[in-house]
């Protein structure tokens, strides 16, 4: 028997897998009840004076005006997480809260990782993090790897239609510029005369 051995067979709970408290002792019930009862007490006065004041009613704002003179002269009362765990308390500040819960799931579109771009939005800069970009495309069905691999050629080939024309043009350019920068180009021709 190893020493390891000892301290290995020494289990810790967790904070996640913490037995629920036990039962407060008898001699205690007298103590939490006035406690929670003056958590519930405190709470109602905050949020009669908050609603009074016309001032949202946030878990925050009740905990703040809670420790103000008029609502506790001794400056205590009661914090947030007492209020959410104390069942009266919390149903009171719930009812006055200026913050409604939707009552039905929210459900938010979750953004498409495979949502290919158009043409018109397909910007990749050369200067990108080409790792990134190659995990980003590895997370990709290949249905939507398809569709931007369609995307890329046609817009490739957009690129290389422009730049044909940008050329040739270019071109055209040149030579009316060297027909015009030739000695006698610029003279008046003989054609007129006959």
């Amino acid at each position: 028997s190893n020493s390891t051995e000892r301290t290995n067979s020494v289990g810790r709970l967790s904070h996640s897998t913490r037995l629920p408290p036990a039962e407060a002792p008898d001699c205690l019930e007298p103590t939490y009840a006035a406690r929670r009862l003056r958590t519930v007490q405190m709470v109602r006065l905050s949020i009669d004076r908050l609603m009074a004041e016309r001032a949202r009613v946030s878990l925050c704002s009740v905990s703040a005006r809670s420790r103000m003179p008029d609502v506790d002269p001794v400056g205590k009362g009661v914090s947030e997480s007492a209020i959410l765990n104390n069942a009266d308390a919390r149903a009171c500040y719930e009812a006055h809260r200026s913050w409604n819960a939707d009552k039905r799931a929210r459900t938010r579109p979750e953004p498409s990782r495979n949502a290919t771009p158009d043409s018109s939005t397909l910007r990749i800069t050369a200067d990108r993090d080409i790792h990134r970009a190659e995990r980003r495309y590895r997370r990709w069905q290949r249905s939507a790897l398809a569709e931007r691999l369609v995307l890329v050629e046609q817009a490739c080939a957009a690129q290389e239609r422009y730049i044909s024309q940008l050329a040739s043009n270019l071109f055209t350019w040149m030579l009316v510029a060297d027909r015009l920068l030739q000695p006698g180009s610029l003279q008046p021709s003989n054609t007129e005369a006959t």
